[in-house]
C-alpha cells in the first residue's frame, strides 16, 4: 500500500516572537521532532512579514540524521545551542537497512558514502557529487540508491 504524502505549510515568521536563540533552537527542534513523529514528507515555508533565515537553517540541520551533522555543517553562530535541544529520535537513525548518507568522494565512477556505519558504502557507476546527500536501501545483499521512497519514510524535505 502506498502511503500518502504529508505536507505541512507554515509562515517563516512562526517563531519571530522568540528573541533568544536558545529558546528558538529548542522550539524548532521540537517542531522537527513532530515532523518525524508524524512522517511529514514536506515542510513548505512561505515568506510572511519576516524572513527568518535561522528557522530555515535549523530545520535543515535537524532534518538530517545526527551521524551526518558534523560532516555537513561547520561551526556556526546560529547553531551554537543545538546541543541544548532535545533528541530528535528519528527512526532513520536506528534503521540499518535504510540510511541517509553523505557522498565523501567519487573516484572513477565509484561513490564513497558515509551513512553512519563502520565502513563507507560504495556505489558503482555513480555520477554523485562530493557533498551530496543521498538515500540508500540495503536490497538483495547490497546497498543501492533508494528510488522508491513510497514504502519507507526517510525524513522531511524543506521547501
Amino acid at each position: 500500500m502506498i502511503k500518502p504524502k504529508i505536507c505541512v505549510v507554515f509562515p517563516t515568521n512562526v517563531f519571530s516572537d522568540i528573541s533568544h536563540l536558545r529558546e528558538k533552537t529548542i522550539r524548532i527542534a521540537n517542531l522537527a521532532r513532530t515532523f518525524f513523529t508524524f512522517n511529514v514528507n514536506e515542510a513548505i515555508l512561505f515568506n510572511y512579514e519576516n524572513y527568518d533565515k535561522v528557522l530555515i537553517k535549523l530545520l535543515n540541520f535537524f532534518s538530517i540524521p545526527s551521524y551526518l551533522r558534523k560532516y555537513v555543517y561547520k561551526i556556526d553562530e546560529d547553531l551554537k545551542y543545538v546541543g541544548a535541544a532535545p533528541p530528535i529520535r528519528a527512526n532513520i537513525e536506528e534503521d540499518k537497512e535504510n540510511r541517509i548518507g553523505l557522498v565523501v568522494k567519487n573516484e572513477k565512477g565509484i561513490a564513497f558514502i558515509n551513512a553512519g556505519l563502520k565502513q563507507l558504502i560504495k556505489i558503482k557507476n555513480s555520477k554523485l557529487k562530493k557533498g551530496e546527500i543521498v538515500k540508500l536501501s540495503f536490497i538483495n545483499g547490497r546497498w543501492e540508491l533508494a528510488f522508491d521512497e513510497s514504502e519507507k519514510y526517510f525524513n522531511f524535505q524543506l521547501k
